[in-house]
């Protein structure tokens, strides 16, 4: 356990826990503005008529992303409201460095419509 006693991953869950309920939060690779759950620059969730929907981005049609993606979708898929895969549309975007995700001076971007 890190120094201070907060283990990473509990503040990766009150990121998770804030978008659940609508706030924003952010640790080290995860944020979100309330609406949308970015993993690093990836948006790996978002809401929609107050449902929260979860990206599966553990893997993609031969892509892989981090471990630290995996427990990131792990846990919100924990709290959601339904389960899809990533788009290709936003994998693409994503891809292409088109999307940004909030920083704590900066709010996010919208999120790109979806197919």
């Amino acid at each position: 356990m890190p120094k201070g006693g907060v283990s990473p991953f509990s503040k990766t869950a009150e990121v998770v826990t804030a978008w659940k309920e609508g706030r924003a939060s952010y640790a080290t690779n995860l944020r979100t503005d309330g609406d949308t759950l970015w993993s690093f620059d990836l948006p790996i969730g978002a809401t929609r008529q107050s449902r929260k929907i979860v990206f599966d981005a553990r893997s993609r049609a031969g892509r892989v992303f981090s471990r630290t993606t995996t427990r990131h979708v792990t846990l919100a898929i924990k709290v959601a409201h339904q389960v899809i895969l990533l788009p290709d549309s936003l994998v693409q975007q994503w891809e292409d460095g088109k999307l940004q995700h909030p920083t704590p001076d900066r709010r996010a971007t919208r999120l790109p419509k979806w197919d």
